[in-house]
């Protein structure tokens, strides 16, 4: 015969339940697995080298990825605040599924399902928009040359 579930145990049962809707909400930056899918079209449009820029806490912020085939990237960040330039680079895995743009850098790797997901926007042959719903950022990107680099930081006056 089942045990009656009061109290403690009730509440557990429900936080369980609970739990994965409260939190999806910040589903960029926890851990979990990422189906499995097979390369799509839009995964195929999306190898090559791609250049956006946005503004975040008043830091201008430009990325450079570049997307092989075999779904591994490159990615080059740089953010200019006050006139002062950084750079960060981070490479790792990456793939398109269920309408959702997957990355897992490799610094994560200790633990194989800390991917981060973005909802897809569009997918065009020469721009692609994708969103972070926890920074509440859409990133815009557009194909570029293989050989792109940053362009010159105009400094400040």
């Amino acid at each position: 015969m089942g045990r009656l579930l009061i109290g403690g145990d009730m509440r557990r049962l429900i936080a369980f339940i609970l739990a994965p809707a409260v939190l999806s909400g910040f589903s960029n930056y926890l851990p979990f697995h990422a189906p499995e899918c097979q390369p799509s079209a839009e995964s195929r449009l999306l190898v090559g080298t791609w250049y956006g820029k946005f503004e975040l806490d008043g830091d201008q912020i430009e990325f450079i990825d570049r997307r092989s085939p075999d779904q591994t990237y490159f990615l080059e960040n740089r953010s200019t605040s006050s006139g002062e330039e950084k750079i960060d680079v981070e490479n790792g895995r990456w793939r398109i599924c269920q309408g959702k743009f997957w990355t897992l850098p490799d610094n994560r790797r200790e633990a194989e399902f800390d991917y981060f997901v973005y909802d897809v926007i569009s997918v065009e042959k020469d721009k692609f928009v994708y969103r972070d719903n926890g920074l509440e950022v859409t990133f815009t990107a557009v194909r570029v040359p293989d050989n792109f680099q940053f362009p010159a930081v105009t400094p400040n006056p």
